[in-house]
């Protein structure tokens, strides 16, 4: 499956200048850009390295709108929003798009600006017009186009943005965080959920004693995946056993390393539940031929002592810190990755849940959904792998703030 630039384009300006002409030039920069990557072609072009994705492009039926952009986004490796002036107040200041507004902020706290290529049509309005809190951020690309502009202009100016988003699009590229179609060596499947390999409630393995397993299909939940970089060298079925074993694996924010390693097609999986195998609480599964590493838990996304979902956050963020030191270490001295790897980390489903800290003099809410964060490790050797966290539990403060 393609990485995806998720297009957030307006309709309020002439849609031949904008829109339209925004579209195209992205469109022949990815289009550029995947003739320089290898893939398949035999299969489709589900197997491009990089397509472009909008709206509810794809998806059947009356869909929710916002949820599908929100999720769109989520998943995108590049956002692009046209912040093309559209209007203005009586008092004069200059507006943008409502609806791109509502997803650059989306976007903003999902992915992060780093993850941004902005546009603005400068016949409407300059970088000087933008909303206090984005002024300070480089770009947006820049072009002009006035209602009065003619066919030829309308080329130029599209074969010239068509250059400058292919140049942003390849140092992406230079850096390993677009085009390598992660997703398609990953063992996910196209319906999972955010941060697992299958949707919620989903089958994970089977035991030859309790049957069938399925992750719990309720309820929030912490998720961990440490993916390779690079293509690695196959693990047997013994080998990921025996290295799950020795490494002392276990469950995601599991206090107890306990549990017996379950092979399974993809390779070694370890689960936690109940009593109910078709509610798994807690899982660690290993790939044996990527070298991936996933991890999900519900159980510290329980009911605190006024009976509401409730996150004991210091309890939560050291169980998560050891976790991740301990998976890292799994990658680096057992499994023996080489080269550099990527970390997507966070919570899902957890709007409304009451945050318990002792770092926050109250108990409070969170208020988004879905909290994340993504990283690279380019070296598992490097000292204070346990701060690589922080970003993530400073959204997490400051979600509720």
């Amino acid at each position: 499956m393609a990485d995806t630039i998720f297009y957030c384009w307006q309709s309020d300006t002439l849609e031949k200048n904008n829109r339209f002409l925004i579209s195209e030039a992205l469109r022949q920069a990815i289009t550029n850009l995947n003739d320089q990557l290898e893939y398949d072609e035999t299969i489709g072009e589900d197997t491009l390295p990089i397509d472009i994705d909008h709206d509810t492009r794809g998806e059947l039926g009356s869909v929710p709108i916002l949820d599908t952009i929100k999720k769109k986004i989520d998943k995108c490796k590049i956002f692009v929003a046209d912040l093309t002036v559209v209007g203005k107040t009586p008092a004069g200041k200059k507006l943008m798009n409502s609806n791109v507004m509502i997803e650059y902020g989306y976007a903003v706290h999902a992915i992060t600006t780093q993850r941004m290529m902005n546009v603005m049509n400068t016949a409407y309005g300059s970088h000087a017009d933008l909303p206090f809190d984005m002024k300070h951020l480089s770009g947006p690309v820049t072009y002009c186009l006035s209602k009065e502009a003619t066919k030829q202009e309308r080329s130029k100016q599209r074969d010239a943005l068509t250059k400058e988003f292919q140049k942003i699009l390849q140092k992406y590229i230079d850096k390993g965080e677009l085009g390598k179609n992660e997703q398609e060596k990953s063992v996910a499947t196209p319906d999972a959920d955010i941060g697992l390999f299958v949707e919620r409630g989903g089958k994970i393995g089977t035991d030859n004693q309790e049957g069938d397993l399925f992750f719990s299909k309720e309820g929030p939940y912490t998720y961990l995946h440490i993916m390779p970089v690079d293509k690695q060298s196959e693990l047997s079925q013994h080998d990921c056993r025996q290295a799950v074993n020795e490494a002392h694996l276990g469950p995601l924010l599991e206090i107890s390393i306990g549990g017996k390693p379950i092979p399974n097609g993809k390779g070694i999986l370890k689960v936690s539940h109940n009593g109910d195998a078709k509610d798994v609480k807690s899982f660690v599964q290993v790939v044996r031929k990527t070298k991936e590493v996933w991890g999900a838990d519900t159980l510290y996304m329980g009911e605190g002592a006024t009976g509401k979902p409730t996150l004991n956050f210091y309890d939560w963020k050291r169980q998560l810190t050891l976790s991740f030191i301990n998976y890292l270490r799994f990658c680096r001295e057992y499994s023996k990755v080489e080269g550099a790897v990527k970390v997507r980390v966070g919570m899902n489903g957890v709007e409304r849940m009451i945050l318990d800290s002792g770092e926050i003099k109250a108990r409070t809410h969170i208020h988004s959904d879905h909290i994340f964060d993504e990283f690279t490790i380019e070296d598992l050797t490097t000292s204070e792998l346990d701060k690589l966290l922080n970003p993530l539990f400073k959204k997490v403060i400051e979600d509720c703030g």
